[in-house]
């Protein structure tokens, strides 16, 4: 039988006992009504995991004690990062949950030039920020016991500017202007590979000279237009086949 998987940043090597937070908790007493005695799974998002048997129920507070050897996620020698531009709530959403389910390790988040009117003036980074728990329950939901880290970091040109991305990546941008479709050999599987996609009204001419001037690999996601967040999808779902991952 699976078990329910639940997320604590407290849970370590040295761990004997752990209280899960106010969120995860309540996930447990309220939405899925275990009870004291049963078993459960915790990860703590950097690669450990253990089984944990349910010693304390109060009424939002759960305190677990482990019952079965920590495990650790293994490392890999390559990283597959999305960037992605910030969309309107529903769609961002959806957008980084499939990444995350998919296996993205990284996610850098970014103002596109023809962001939607809706959220142009909103505080960019507090709508990241939001994203968190989708990122943990998405994690929940697959099995994976590394949460990848989530960033903002500006508009395009700060990104691909940025150290993370300078460092060691191979940028792929998937666009219309793209000539060729995406090929195993554009993918780095030694280092890192950035996979780059654009909002609904797709990369303005500026961001289009930017990939150019950069010297991203441009590609393309087929003949159909997709929207923002199934290019997301698509895209990183092409490199991680590449990679032996799906």
């Amino acid at each position: 039988m699976k078990l329910h998987r639940f997320y604590s940043k407290f849970f370590s090597e040295n761990s004997v006992s752990i209280e899960l937070d106010s969120l995860q908790s309540n996930h447990l007493i309220k939405a899925l009504r275990l009870h004291e005695g049963g078993s459960v799974e915790v990860f703590n998002g950097n690669g450990l995991s253990a089984t944990f048997k349910i010693k304390e129920l109060r009424r939002n507070k759960a305190i677990l004690i482990i019952e079965g050897k920590i495990s650790e996620a293994a490392s890999k020698n390559y990283k597959v990062m999305s960037i992605l531009p910030v969309l309107k709530k529903d769609n961002l959403n959806f957008m980084i949950q499939k990444v995350v389910e998919i296996g993205v390790d990284k996610v850098f988040f970014y103002k596109p030039d023809l962001i939607d009117q809706s959220i142009a003036k909103k505080d960019i980074q507090k709508i990241v920020d939001k994203v968190e728990d989708i990122v943990v329950g998405a994690c929940k939901q697959s099995g994976r016991n590394l949460v990848p880290k989530v960033e903002y970091l500006g508009t395009l040109y700060q990104t691909l500017s940025s150290d993370p991305i300078k460092s060691d990546s191979e940028l792929i941008a998937f666009d219309f202007i793209g000539e060729k479709k995406l090929l195993i050999t554009d993918i780095n599987s030694k280092g890192n590979t950035s996979i780059i996609t654009g909002p609904e009204s797709g990369f303005s001419e500026k961001e289009k000279e930017l990939l150019v001037s950069e010297n991203v690999s441009i590609r393309r996601l087929g003949s159909n237009t997709l929207r923002a967040e199934t290019a997301a999808v698509v895209g990183l779902t092409l490199a991680q086949n590449f990679l032996g991952e799906l």
